[in-house]
């Protein structure tokens, strides 16, 4: 595959050139790395490419900038993924058709995943579409494609995190207001509830995986046949995937993260 890094910093560049070239495949791959963003537009636009790494804020023109003007100038774009030490615009990411998004600092597994994909693309399988990866060690996250779920309200993400602590089974909305609203009034507390549910579904929802949660009267739960998650690996014999911290600082996890310490 033909490859194009683009980060304003030149040891990010070439730290990131020698992952790739680490891995067996290497050969196969043409790299190209560039430190001035404008540079690689001009690039890019006469010199199509398989694989696109690039950073997000970079000075004249940032990452988002330059996607976008490859969408609005070339017949095909490359498969594109951010590696940025940025999560609040993994969203616009999405936005412009992103296939992963990685935070720094990454590990080499992260960037075999993400040419693994970058392959996928070239190889004419654009619809391909992993399922969800639910994150619960040690903080909770959810990923689609590579790409974190950008969630407007902590507490909907606590919501989520709740119903998938609960495996699939059915959660009554006594309890989830126990759990994440003790110290609330109960009616308002209900519409609180609800509020979150719904930022909750808008949230999953750019993602098109909202899917993954149900409501019935009185109750929610995950379907976990929708998503992988590495806390059902983990219960499933996996206990290597526990390295002392499950859920981060959810209060109600303490009990079952005490469990796993023993």
């Amino acid at each position: 595959m033909r490859l194009v890094i683009v980060d304003d910093e030149p040891r990010a560049a070439r730290l990131l050139s020698s992952i790739i070239q680490s891995f067996p495949a290497s050969a196969e791959h043409e790299i190209q790395e560039f430190t001035n963003p404008k540079l690689a537009l001009s690039w890019l636009l006469e010199n199509p490419c398989d694989g696109l790494f690039l950073d997000v804020e970079m000075p004249e023109l940032n990452g988002i900038e330059l996607a976008q003007q490859l969408i609005d100038q070339c017949e095909e774009i490359p498969a594109i993924t951010y590696v940025t030490a940025f999560p609040e615009f993994s969203l616009k990411a999405w936005d412009v058709d992103a296939i992963g998004y990685i935070l720094k600092p990454y590990d080499d597994e992260q960037i075999g995943h993400a040419l693994s994909k970058m392959e996928k693309y070239s190889n004419g399988q654009v619809g391909v579409k992993d399922r969800p990866y639910v994150r619960c060690f040690p903080e909770f996250d959810v990923f689609v494609q590579g790409t974190p779920v950008f969630f407007s309200s902590k507490r909907a993400k606590e919501l989520l995190a709740l119903l998938v602590h609960h495996k699939g089974g059915w959660v009554p909305l006594d309890k989830i207001i126990f759990l994440l609203l003790e110290d609330c009034a109960e009616e308002a507390a209900k519409s609180h509830i609800r509020m979150l549910l719904s930022r909750l579904r808008q949230s999953l929802s750019k993602y098109q995986i909202a899917d993954i949660i149900e409501s019935s009267y009185g109750k929610m739960r995950v379907i976990p046949e929708k998503f992988d998650c590495d806390y059902y690996q983990y219960l499933n014999g996996n206990k290597d995937l526990f390295k002392g911290e499950y859920m981060g600082t959810y209060v109600w996890a303490e009990e079952e993260r005490a469990y796993m310490d023993h």
